[in-house]
């Protein structure tokens, strides 16, 4: 059982930092694109 809790956690873990939201690099796009879209 631990085994297999220890897996789900860790699983779990990385999906959420796969598809998190609150990436940096998502935020560097938005800055990026907003800027370009400012400059036209």
């Amino acid at each position: 059982m631990r085994l297999i809790a220890s897996y789900l956690k860790e699983y779990t873990e990385d999906w959420a930092n796969d598809y998190a939201c609150n990436k940096p690099e998502r935020f560097r796009q938005l800055l990026e694109s907003s800027a370009a879209q400012d400059a036209n």
